[in-house]
């Protein structure tokens, strides 16, 4: 079983969202600040992602 990278969140109402950003490292050395938002953006409840 391969490492899955995760960055968690703390929600406006102090609700931890865990959120999978990729499955290797070169994935993760190459994600954009641009990426990592729209991961988060699709995870956060009431947001259209967009």
């Amino acid at each position: 079983m391969g490492k899955i990278f995760q960055v968690v969140v703390k929600g406006i109402k102090g609700e931890n969202i865990t959120i999978d950003l990729c499955n290797t490292e070169e994935q993760m050395k190459s994600m954009t600040v641009l990426q990592l938002k729209e991961k988060v953006a699709q995870r956060l409840p009431g947001n259209d992602g967009g």
